[in-house]
């Protein structure tokens, strides 16, 4: 197994090695947020966020960045599953589908089709803080969803007076990050998460750990996508949907029952079951090389107070104090072989809308 690991983790770095200094869309290649009007029936897109939620017409206004307005034909709908229910958010998760038509073109989102956009559920803090895990698996590897910050103006086509002021940002289509990583995307539910490339599937364990969130699983492809340089070939996981992390620590974050857990600020390492552990050693070396750029992140950043910072900055260095430590390290990530614990648990959970 180790030998294995080893093998296929050499081989992903040099498969990503020629990949790191190419482009992903001029979209998500900067760090400046992005200003952008929608105007739609505001009350009724709100409110319909049932299990079938329909979208709705209306249009994007974006300035180029000359600062020519481009006015585009779009459609909006509710999205997500748990974030839809008006009872714990004020506005649910949107995707954004834009017509078909060269009306984009020399605008920001030339190119786009239909783009994913989390909106504000308890307030633009929590929001901030998913936003910023986004960031740190970027550090990690290249195959992970980029994410732009949004400065939304949300405006209703029956009163256009009535408007709000709205943060959030959108995520990266996962075919996009397939095909910047010469990869192909997947939909295959009920994968084992043994069949995964072992090297890319340690990262993104290892990486949920330190985040905190246990609520994803390969075999539902709950929270996480899968591409692979074919359909048929060792494929690799994509998180996504960290509101649910210790990291985010939203109010209504809870862990699954079936986990046995206090809460989401707990981390629950839950990868398989491994022969040996050393095989974790090249994912905890890239966690040690990327330590400064993780903790700035936090850090420098302007969006938050500092009592968060603080807290994160301390969530952080207990995650690297625990790998430094041999038997710490075998009691957290043999977890999932511990008899009678909960490593075996899938989430199921629900497939978005």
């Amino acid at each position: 197994m180790l030998l294995r690991f080893l093998l296929a983790f050499t081989a992903t770095i040099l498969l990503y090695s020629p990949l790191l200094s190419q482009d992903s869309h001029p979209l998500f290649n900067t760090e400046e947020p992005i200003h952008f009007t929608i105007t739609v029936d505001k009350s009724v897109l709100l409110a319909d966020r049932g299990k079938d939620p329909q979208y709705h017409s209306g249009s994007v206004i974006v300035n180029d960045s000359a600062g020519n307005a481009h006015t585009l034909a779009a459609k909006f709908r509710a999205r997500g599953h748990f974030r839809k229910d008006e009872k714990i958010c004020r506005f649910a998760p949107l995707l954004i589908n834009f017509e078909k038509g060269k009306e984009k073109k020399g605008s920001p989102f030339a190119g786009q089709n239909k783009l994913k956009m989390v909106m504000p559920c308890e307030s633009d803090e929590y929001t901030e803080r998913e936003y910023l895990l986004y960031k740190v698996y970027n550090l990690l590897t290249p195959l992970s969803l980029k994410v732009r910050r949004v400065k939304l103006t949300l405006t209703d086509s029956a009163d256009h007076t009535n408007t709000e002021l709205i943060s959030g940002f959108l995520l990266e289509p996962t075919d996009q990050v397939a095909i910047r990583n010469n990869m192909v995307e997947v939909e295959k539910q009920g994968l084992s998460p043994e069949y995964l490339l072992p090297s890319d599937f340690a990262l993104m364990a290892v990486f949920q750990f330190f985040a905190g969130n246990t609520d994803w699983s390969v075999q539902f492809q709950q929270n996480i996508e899968l591409a692979g340089p074919t359909k048929n070939a060792a494929l690799s996981p994509i998180p996504y949907d960290f509101d649910h992390a210790g990291f985010v620590n939203a109010p209504y974050a809870q862990p699954a029952e079936e986990l046995d857990m206090q809460s989401v600020r707990e981390r629950r390492y839950r990868g398989y079951c491994l022969s040996s552990l050393e095989s974790l050693q090249p994912v905890f070396a890239i966690f040690r090389g990327k330590r400064k750029e993780i903790e700035d992140l936090y850090r420098l950043n302007t969006n938050l107070p500092d009592s968060y910072k603080k807290w994160s900055l301390d969530y952080i260095n207990a995650f690297y104090l625990l790998i430094d430590q041999p038997k710490r390290v075998k009691e957290a990530f043999n977890y999932p072989c511990r008899p009678g614990g909960t490593g075996g648990v899938i989430i199921k959970g629900m497939k978005e809308q």
